[in-house]
């Protein structure tokens, strides 16, 4: 005669590990899913992407990025060491997919002396961007 209480038990108890076990491959699943999207958006999407146009005495800065940019500094090049602009304009953010409109007269050296944008023109802009954690240079030329 066969125990049908332990047979039972043995069903109930190979059904639970069954259970347990796709459960441990779904929770498996879930972080190595997470882990994926995680360092894949980081590597992909923290490009600073911009379109930077100059016409007549105003520059546009275009954030094409899906996400805002922060302590934003930008730096006229104009005929000196790239990276070392006399003249620079900030501003807190500009959000993403935002355009701003910057009047070369705006851009002004340490001691508060505005550009004259009759004397010269620029040869280029250098903008920093600070980008969820990393600071990003991207230098735009025009001459």
């Amino acid at each position: 005669m066969v125990n049908t209480d332990y047979n039972t038990k043995l069903k109930k108890m190979d059904r639970s590990r069954r259970i347990g076990g796709i459960a441990v491959i779904i929770v498996f699943l879930a972080i190595a899913a997470f882990l994926i999207m995680f360092f894949t958006h980081n590597v992909f999407d923290s490009a600073v992407r911009a379109r930077v146009t100059y016409v007549d005495d105003t520059v546009a800065i275009e954030n094409t990025n899906n996400f805002d940019w922060v302590d934003v500094w930008l730096g006229l090049d104009t005929g000196g060491n790239e990276y070392d602009q006399e003249y620079t304009y900030e501003t807190k953010a500009i959000a993403a997919h935002e355009t701003v409109d910057i009047e070369l007269s705006d851009f002004k050296k340490n001691d508060g002396t505005h550009y004259d944008p009759a004397k010269e023109n620029p040869r280029g802009l250098s903008l920093w961007v600070k980008s969820r954690n990393d600071n990003i240079l991207l230098i735009y030329r025009w001459v």
